[in-house]
This record gives C-alpha cells, structure tokens and sequence, in this order.
C-alpha cells in the first residue's frame, strides 16, 4: 500500500483509483484494496477539515455545501445565494433566501462552505450573534450583516433561522421570508 493523498476538500473521490484510465463511469467495478484505503483517507481528510472550522456540524443529518463568495464573508455569517450563483450576506433588510450559515470565510472569489440544515455548534457565536452564547430553547431570527437575533425584526423581512438547543448548539431549520 502506498501513500494515498486525499482529494478532499479539493475534489471529491471519484471511485477510479484502481483504474484511473477507465473511461466509461457507468460500468459498476467492485472496490479493491486501493478503493478502500483512499475512501479511509478521504473520511480521515474530511473528519480533520471539520474539526478546524469555526463552527462544527453535529449529528448525523446535515447538509453542507459551498459556493463562491461575491465578496469577503464570515464564518459564522449567514450567507444567501444570488441569482448570479454568488454568496453574499444574508440581510432581514433585503428580499432573498437564505442559503445557510458560512462554516468557512474567505474573500472574493473564494469558496465559502456552508451549513443549509441540521446542527451546529461553536463555543463563540460572536459573528452571529454578537454574544458567545446563545439562548437554550430560544428561536432566532435573520438580521442585518448576515447575523441573527431571538428578537423578530418588526420591518423588512422576518426569516426564522432555527432554534439554540443549549448555549453553544444551534439547529437550523430556515423558514421561508415573510414581508412586514
């Protein structure tokens, strides 16, 4: 067995390990050795890049994705897809679905991760929250600057987020945006 590089977060494995030269993906090949060691690598790759985010899923039902950041974001910022397929940030003040809350930062043209459902912890909710702890139990909603509050904006757009779960983990169940 040699050294077995991970792809992640760069690309995604592909299953052609064995015979990278394979050129038609739909014939179903049974894994070999070398298939097994890269998929040990790839969840090795993924388990470390988790644990050095910011904030972390949780659980076993999450949805993670990623996108280009339209300019500089937060991790900890609530971010919205545009229809120029960019990430900008969330805003109670601006007509738009949220797409999740940023797990990664990054600048312009960077590739932002994510987190569209399930839970998230952080032993600082500063960037969200501006406090580092959140309210066990307590609703949040969508504010301004891509961060959100368990108070309901009284104009613009009232978009519930999910609810705090204890002081460092948040379930995000985003609601659709109502107009006030």
């Amino acid at each position: 067995m040699g050294f077995v590089r991970p792809k992640f977060p760069d690309q995604i494995w592909d299953g052609l390990t064995a015979n990278p030269d394979r050129i038609n993906p739909s014939i179903v090949v049974t894994p070999n050795a070398q298939d097994w060691d890269q998929i040990a690598a790839e969840v090795v790759a993924i388990e470390t890049y988790l644990a050095g985010l910011p904030v972390t899923p949780d659980g076993d039902k999450f949805s993670l994705y990623s996108g280009e950041a339209e300019i500089s974001l937060s991790g900890g910022q609530w971010v919205l897809m545009q229809s120029t397929g960019l990430l900008t940030i969330a805003d109670n003040t601006v007509s738009g679905k949220v797409s999740g809350l940023a797990v990664t930062g990054g600048g312009i043209g960077d590739s932002i991760v994510y987190l569209r459902q399930g839970r998230i912890v952080s032993s600082d909710w500063t960037n969200t929250t501006g406090g580092t702890e959140l309210v066990p139990g307590a609703d949040y909603y969508l504010t301004t600057n891509g961060g959100m509050s368990v108070t309901a904006p009284l104009s613009g757009f009232l978009v519930k987020l999910g609810q705090a779960q204890s002081e460092t983990a948040f379930d995000i169940d985003i609601s659709p945006s109502i107009r006030l």
